[in-house]
């Protein structure tokens, strides 16, 4: 793949720098990624090893939420928000199959986790487990559950974590040029108009709603309106999606994007190959933790992970690439390495201002831990500005006991797992959430705030 499309600077001098506060403290918590905003810019919710933290203030102050003793399933990461901000849902235990050998083209759950706030109440979160179906299907070719000599290892039959979700907003797909006319024929009754959200795709078998052999299937044609999701999804893929190195055919993982288009995320259907196995035939884990973003030209982006430490032969270390869709997710470009030093795992996406990109993630080597803001000002995906969290948060966080040391930049331990989240608290500001890990001291999670502005490193006005 050529490297020479994406260029990292050190520093930036546009009309939109980031800046930068003091950090909250989230909890004494690790793995604190996954935290998602209700759309208020104040109310935001997410889940760490040691459970679920909320703020009702922009990340100002946190507090443990939802610990009423029943478990929830899943987490918010990737949940759907309501189109009004105020409620969302999980996919419940849509990941949960009984037959660990078995092949699929849909996975269901029976029901989902749906969280809420009340506006009148500070840190009033809720979780409802309703018994609402969630169908994902039109898979062309089954997904598996990986190597069984690695049983557990993931999520079957795929992924809950790291995945993204956007939600489209006026983009149009006119249908395609009508097909020169054929000779006159008698006329016959018209047939019932297909629904104008979703023309017929192909022939469908409803024993596993996979396409019928011998059909020729394409996507369908279709008018999207505002309201339609777009969800990655991380599945174990055989041939032709598998990785051509036989050690890890069967463990690598592969990206897809599914949609849905009944507006509140509950049916989705197979749209296209993000990027899978086959296409990235150097990456040992394959790809698989990533994010999506909506572009200020409509284009949806996807930053995925290819390794990160974790291959079965050598553990390397891969920068993070890009792909993208200019037609709502059926289609997705080659993907593109984005650099030396930008990477390697769980990257995490947000859009500020009219155009501005923020890229989170880190653990760039076996030594170098470190976790990072990139900033893209053009909102092209090209050239990122990169911040270190760890030098900024003992820059600006007061006490020295809660500091990051010489060992995270220089070191094969963990003290960060370099797993973020980014949640917006305003067109122009939001936060970043990320978690220390220091032996024999306790593990704590932090909220970084930033936003968009002309000027230097200052602390955010209270």
């Amino acid at each position: 793949m050529p490297l020479a499309l994406v260029t990292i600077v050190s520093g930036g001098g546009g009309a939109a720098a980031l800046r930068f506060g003091a950090p909250a403290i989230v909890g004494q918590d690790n793995y604190a990624t996954g935290f998602r905003g209700f759309g208020d810019g104040a109310h935001a919710l997410g889940k760490a090893d040691g459970g679920w933290y909320g703020t009702s203030d922009g990340g100002k102050s946190w507090a443990k939420v939802l610990d009423g003793g029943r478990d929830i399933e899943g987490d918010v990461h990737a949940a759907v928000l309501s189109s009004d901000g105020r409620t969302m849902h999980n996919l419940g235990a849509v990941a949960v199959v009984a037959d660990k050998l078995g092949s699929y083209y849909t996975f269901n759950a029976t029901s989902a986790e749906y969280f809420s706030v009340s506006e009148d109440l500070p840190l009033a979160f809720a979780a409802t487990s309703r018994p609402t179906p969630v169908v994902f299907r039109g898979l062309p070719q089954p997904a598996t559950c990986g190597d069984p000599k690695q049983p557990g290892l993931f999520d079957c039959p795929f992924r809950t974590g790291g995945r993204g979700i956007v939600r489209l907003a006026g983009i149009s797909h006119l249908p395609a040029p009508a097909a020169p006319a054929a000779p006159a024929a008698p006329a016959a009754p018209a047939a019932p108009a297909a629904p104008a959200a979703l023309l017929p795709r192909c022939k469908i078998n409803p024993a596993h709603n996979a396409p019928t052999q011998g059909t020729r299937c394409t996507h369908p044609t279709l008018r999207l309106a505002d309201g339609t999701l777009v969800m990655s999804i991380i599945i174990y893929w055989g041939a032709p999606h598998a990785s051509p190195d036989p050690a890890v055919a069967r463990s690598a993982t592969s990206v897809v994007a599914y949609r849905a288009t009944d507006g509140v995320g509950l049916a989705w259907e197979y749209a296209g190959t993000i990027l899978d196995a086959a296409s990235a035939p150097k990456s040992e884990e394959g790809p698989n933790e990533n994010d999506l973003a909506l572009m200020a030209d409509g284009r949806i982006l996807c930053v995925l992970r290819l390794d990160a430490g974790d291959g079965v032969r050598s553990q390397p270390y891969r920068p993070y690439v890009r792909s993208i869709s200019s037609d709502g997710g059926l289609t997705w470009s080659t993907a593109v390495p984005l650099g030396e030093g930008v990477g390697c795992a769980r990257p995490r996406l947000l859009v500020l201002g009219k155009r501005s990109l923020l890229l989170s993630g880190g653990r760039r080597s076996p030594t170098n831990r470190d976790i990072l803001l990139w900033h893209n000002a053009a909102g092209d995906a090209t050239m990122w500005e990169a911040h270190s969290i760890s030098f900024l948060h003992n820059q600006l966080e007061p006490n020295a006991t809660l500091h990051f040391d010489a060992k995270l930049n220089a070191s094969s331990l963990r003290e960060s797992t370099s797993y973020t989240s980014l949640v917006a608290t305003g067109e122009r500001s939001g936060f970043i959430v990320y978690s220390r890990h220091k032996p024999p001291g306790r593990d704590v999670a932090f909220a970084m705030p930033f936003w968009l502005d002309d000027g230097e490193l200052v602390e955010r006005p209270s």
